[in-house]
């Protein structure tokens, strides 16, 4: 989650992976990615070759109020 954390904005997938330095193959973040979406956490739309992929910040705040700012450190 926090590779994503962009604020309210939506993050290219590589560039949230290259922002957190990851060091993990493009399969496996595509794995981790699709987990994250088949869960509800994050929604994707794809804009020619790149997966644009950014939380769902209003849903999980109604769901679960606070969990983000606590996973995320209150940032």
């Amino acid at each position: 989650m926090a590779a994503l954390h962009g604020g309210a904005q939506p993050v290219d997938c590589a560039v949230a992976a290259d922002r957190a330095d990851l060091g993990l193959s493009n399969p496996t973040i595509s794995h981790h990615y699709r987990v994250l979406r088949e869960a509800g956490l994050i929604r994707s739309v794809v804009d020619g070759r790149k997966r644009i992929v950014e939380v769902r910040y209003d849903d999980m705040e109604a769901r679960f109020p606070g969990l983000l700012r606590a996973v995320l450190g209150g940032r």
